[in-house]
């Protein structure tokens, strides 16, 4: 009885132990209840990324296992990032005996537009209604559409996304944005452009288009460079010419001092209703030396002329052509007796007879006129001034435009010398430039004058700017095929060859063709640039101009066959012009800004966003390059002076005119 009294004990004992022990082993006997919320995603939300950064918070726990993976809480707070597939989806947070669960969906797919209606590169003339109607279908496969809208205005659409919308045009060029947003914040967009108002037709003259003002510095510098051509060389080639058929003296040489020349702008009178300038040449020290011919007998003659002045008029015309017209009136010589000397076969002027001497003073008097007078109407003007200079050419990359000026009057009065002048366009179209109605027109605001000054001033307006850019675009200008060596001495942002592509954009471009096979841009835009004037900066040294619908193939060029299209983007360029002074001649520097519409991928299913900061980039490049590479000439150059400081002002009522005024410096040299 005893020992089974101590077994019971002893069992007894043992049971109380392992109930003891087994509570110790227990660390969540005595805590608190984890308690867990899911901060994001939110229930029944959307989320537009596979890769998901799901967050909360936790009490009670020091980590939680998000959807299976381990999350320290800190501060009370979790967060981890995991991988979902597209769809609905569930994330589970547990710690411990708490559970905490979301629905969501994940979709990562952007909405898809069609757009069917307007077409890229929209003219719409001006008696017109001036309205432009977007048609077509929006679609998401996924959370569905939430938005879609043009320009910020809401865009109505049915059950199966079609819409059908009117958006009203303002006078000149217009940029759209369609934007579709799904239920996640995935967005699609779509750009286009479209020209509205009144359309010329662009072979047509434009009147007005250009108003030359010559301001006295000007005709200063002119003078130079008369005084710098009329050597003593090239006088005595003249003169001698001149007096050839003289059977009683031929010249040897003529020699003189530094010439005194002076242009004077006069108002037009009765006699020369459009206008003249009188120009004055102080001439000293002339010594003309030769041989006199008297019977069978040559006598050594030298004629001096201290001091003279000889006076003739230039008078300026409009011609009926549209050239400029240059006469000369006749020439008038200021000499004093006692400016003049002889000598003959050793005789001074005061050894020979009156008739003699009379017959020396007409050959001085004739041989100075020839000199200085006959000269200037004969050759120096020519090289003045060309007809050629009419004919003006915009040159770049092997591609021409080119525009005549038609001079239609001519003023002289003390400011200057005054031209307007018309301007039409010569080249024919590029037949791989769209067909368009007409040339943008627009009707011009109230005048106002320059505050600029210079040397020469050159005043335009809007719509002519506009009739040349029309022409630039419709002459295939800038229709180009662009490849790594044009960009020669510019960064790119990257090599243009596949294998570089294929890195940037898709190893798959890769395949294509071979590895080092070159890559190229083709340029073709399906508007005209429009020039803004009005939305320039504040100091109105910049122009705006706007090129919508700039279609860009990239594509491969292989050595043998065809090239491999990649993708066309449709470019949206806001372009910054400035004239600059380049190697003495007036260019445009061009900076630019873009944004990018994927219109066709031809291969290859592309990232497009990669795909439009690479365009970005690189019309921004391209810019620059085509603003270095610009030249503007004609079929004939005044050579012998030099642009110098330009500056643009932008003025008028509405913004409309635009004036360049530059310093000239004479460059005698460049005149042979």
């Amino acid at each position: 009885m005893s020992v089974h009294r101590l077994s019971l004990a002893v069992l007894t004992l043992l049971a109380f132990s392992l109930v003891t022990t087994a509570c110790a082993d227990d660390p969540d006997e005595n805590l608190e209840p984890a308690v867990l919320t899911i901060s994001y995603p939110e229930q029944g939300g959307y989320v537009n990324k596979s890769r998901v950064r799901v967050s909360g918070t936790a009490e009670n726990v020091d980590e939680v296992m998000v959807n299976g993976t381990k999350a320290e809480v800190v501060a009370g707070e979790f967060e981890a990032n995991v991988n979902f597939e597209e769809g609905p989806q569930t994330v589970t947070v547990t710690a411990r005996d708490a559970q905490e669960s979301v629905d969501f969906t994940v979709d990562t797919i952007a909405p898809v537009i069609v757009l069917d209606s307007p077409a890229r590169g929209v003219f719409v003339d001006g008696a017109q209604a001036g309205e432009v109607v977007f048609e077509g279908v929006a679609t998401d496969e996924g959370t569905g559409l939430k938005v879609l809208a043009l320009d910020g205005a809401a865009v109505s659409y049915d059950e199966a996304g079609d819409f059908s919308h009117v958006a009203s045009l303002d006078e000149g060029y217009n940029e759209f944005e369609l934007r579709a947003v799904d239920m996640a914040g995935n967005e699609a967009t779509t750009l286009r452009g479209a020209i509205y108002g009144p359309l010329a037709d662009p072979t047509s003259e434009i009147d007005s288009a250009a108003e030359i003002l010559l301001s006295p510095a000007a005709l200063e510098t002119a003078t130079e460079v008369i005084e710098g051509l009329l050597t003593p060389e090239r006088v005595t080639g003249f003169v001698q010419s001149s007096l050839s058929d003289n059977g009683t003296i031929s010249v040897d040489s003529v020699d003189f001092d530094a010439l005194d020349a002076t242009l004077t702008p006069n108002s037009p009178d009765s006699n020369y209703p459009d206008g003249y300038v009188g120009i004055e040449v102080l001439v000293t020290n002339f010594q003309l030396a030769g041989t006199a011919t008297i019977g069978s007998d040559d006598y050594p003659i030298t004629i001096t002329i201290d001091e003279t002045t000889i006076t003739t008029e230039v008078v300026l015309k409009a011609s009926e052509a549209g050239g400029l017209d240059v006469s000369f009136g006749q020439s008038e010589l200021d000499l004093a007796e006692e400016n003049l000397h002889f000598t003959f076969d050793g005789f001074s002027e005061q050894d020979l007879s009156e008739s003699e001497r009379d017959t020396l003073r007409t050959i001085a008097v004739n041989a100075a006129k020839a000199a200085f007078s006959d000269l200037l109407s004969d050759q120096i003007f020519d090289q003045l001034y060309d007809p050629g200079v009419l004919r003006r050419k915009v040159e770049l990359l092997g591609r021409t435009l080119e525009f005549q000026l038609y001079i239609r009057a001519v003023r002289t009065n003390s400011e200057g010398i005054y031209l307007n002048a018309s301007i039409a366009i010569v080249s024919d179209r590029y037949e791989e430039v769209p067909e368009a109605p007409g040339a943008l027109n627009l009707p011009l605001g109230a005048r106002s004058a320059p505050k600029v000054e210079g040397d020469i001033l050159f005043t335009t307006h809007r719509s002519a700017i506009n009739r040349i850019l029309h022409g630039a675009w419709r002459s295939g200008l800038l229709t180009l095929e662009l490849a790594g060596a044009d960009f020669a001495g510019y960064d790119l942002p990257v090599e243009l060859t596949a294998s570089a592509l294929a890195i940037l954009l898709d190893d798959r471009i890769g395949s294509l063709d071979e590895q080092t096979t070159p890559a190229g841009l083709k340029l073709r835009p399906q508007l005209p640039p429009v020039a803004s004037l009005g939305s320039t900066d504040a100091e109105g040294s910049d122009i705006g101009i706007e090129l919508g619908e700039l279609l860009v193939d990239l594509r491969l060029l292989p050595t043998e066959g065809e090239p491999i299209e990649i993708v066309t983007v449709a470019l949206f360029v806001d372009i910054t012009a400035q004239f600059e002074a380049r190697d003495g001649k007036l260019a445009l520097s061009l900076d630019a800004e873009a944004r990018a519409d994927i219109d066709q991928e031809h291969e290859i299913d592309l990232d497009d966003k990669k795909v439009e900061d690479l365009f970005a980039n690189l019309i921004e490049l391209t810019s620059e390059m085509l603003g270095d590479k610009m030249e503007l000439t004609a079929a004939a150059e005044l050579e012998w002076l030099t642009i110098d400081n330009p500056e643009a002002e932008i003025h008028g009522e509405q913004g409309d005119q635009l004036s360049i005024v530059a310093d000239v410096n004479a460059n005698a040299d460049a005149v042979q």
